[in-house]
């Protein structure tokens, strides 16, 4: 089975709308069985196999040549549990997965592996600066905790930035669960609670709070529908 990689182009038009324009084929990957994941720069296109491997591919002006296939199902080095993103930045690869925080060369070298003090879960960690916001969520049979911190360029943990605890825990289907998650843009980090009201707080990169933002989002009220079209289902 072969899978091909597609490049859509959008236009603004006149009105300020989204045009779609007709796509056109870039590449044909024979090396891609599965692909979980796509990261791309100017000059390469990383694509996740399965959950573990990366292939890494160059861009040329007309043309997409395979390099080289790097990583595998494990805990060593080179060794990946589930990988949930790929990080390209100007000089190489940051690469989050379960329990560790690996960096690579953009062309797949190993360059050094940093074992995580938390959990690592889909888009749970983000870069500000030389620093990271990472969020780690436990849970068991009576409650759930999100704590949202802040840690150094080598995951060595800086300061929290909040902490939220909600009853029930995996035991309990909670219809409408209460949000807690924190996300980067630029050098601010924006974390957002959301249950019986919603807030957010802004820090700036070094983790220090600038202000608090209540926003005005009455909480969602669990109506006998809405439980007739969660619980029937489950």
């Amino acid at each position: 089975m072969v899978k091909k990689i597609f490049c859509l182009a959008f236009a603004l038009g006149a009105a300020g709308g989204v045009l779609p324009l007709k796509g056109e084929r870039i590449a044909v990957l024979p090396q891609v069985m599965h692909p979980n994941y796509l990261a791309f720069t100017d000059q390469r296109i990383y694509v996740v196999e399965e959950a573990s491997q990366i292939h890494i591919f160059r861009r040329g002006a007309k043309e997409v040549d395979y390099v080289r296939t790097f990583g595998r199902e494990g805990e060593g080095p080179g060794e990946f549990g589930y990988i949930h993103q790929i990080r390209p930045l100007a000089g190489h690869l940051e690469i989050p997965t379960d329990g560790k925080f690996a960096r690579y060369t953009l062309d797949g070298e190993l360059i050094d592996e940093v074992k995580l003090p938390f959990r690592v879960f889909k888009n749970g960690i983000f870069r500000v600066g030389e620093n990271y916001v990472a969020k780690d969520w436990r849970f068991d049979n009576k409650e759930t905790v999100t704590t949202i911190s802040l840690y150094d360029k080598d995951l060595n943990r800086l300061r929290e930035l909040g902490a939220h605890t909600e009853a029930g825990g995996v035991s309990k289907i909670n219809l409408v669960a209460e949000h807690y998650s924190a996300r980067v843009s630029g050098e601010k980090i924006f974390l957002v609670e959301s249950g019986k009201e919603t807030f957010m707080r802004v820090f700036d990169h070094d983790g220090s709070l600038e202000r608090e933002i209540r926003l005005p989002l009455p909480p969602v009220k669990v109506t006998a529908a809405l439980t007739e079209a969660i619980l029937t289902p489950i």
